[in-house]
């Protein structure tokens, strides 16, 4: 059977496990040779993989906003001047040059202008949490 705690297998009618000291229940059932699910955790307890599935995930969630901030600001003004949305590309990861001239003018205008940190920020994010999905301590 195994410790319902922390995924050990312990010896049949234990008390307690041998590993993390957690109370085994009466009714625990032995297991046939496949330990349970369970979280991941380090020495302190702290739980890394649910800390890379918000990073990736909000940093994914971030990202897609920010793509669609940038199509909805750069579209009405592509459309104003003239130009293809692609020509506004560069200004999804940056503002220089002509992209710093269109929030300019944005601002000028009242409008919320897009901001390339956005992008930046959901970069970060989902990059750290896929680093972190791939070094964070395992189940043993």
């Amino acid at each position: 059977m195994f410790c319902s705690t922390c995924g050990t297998q312990i010896t049949d009618g234990a008390a307690f496990c041998s590993k993390c000291g957690g109370r085994v229940s009466v009714d625990a059932a032995p297991v046939s040779g496949v330990a349970p699910t369970r979280v991941v955790r380090d020495d302190k307890g702290f739980n890394w993989k649910a800390l890379s599935l918000i990073l990736t995930f909000s940093g994914g969630a971030v990202l897609v906003g920010a793509i669609f901030w940038w199509q909805s600001y750069y579209e009405s003004l592509a459309r104003q001047v003239g130009k293809n949305l692609g020509d506004a590309l560069p200004c999804l990861y940056s503002s220089s040059g002509v992209c710093g001239f269109a929030e300019g003018v944005g601002q000028l205008l009242g409008q919320t202008p897009y901001n390339p940190i956005a992008f930046w920020i959901g970069v970060v994010g989902l990059i750290c949490g896929f680093i972190l999905a791939a070094v964070a301590p395992r189940a043993r």
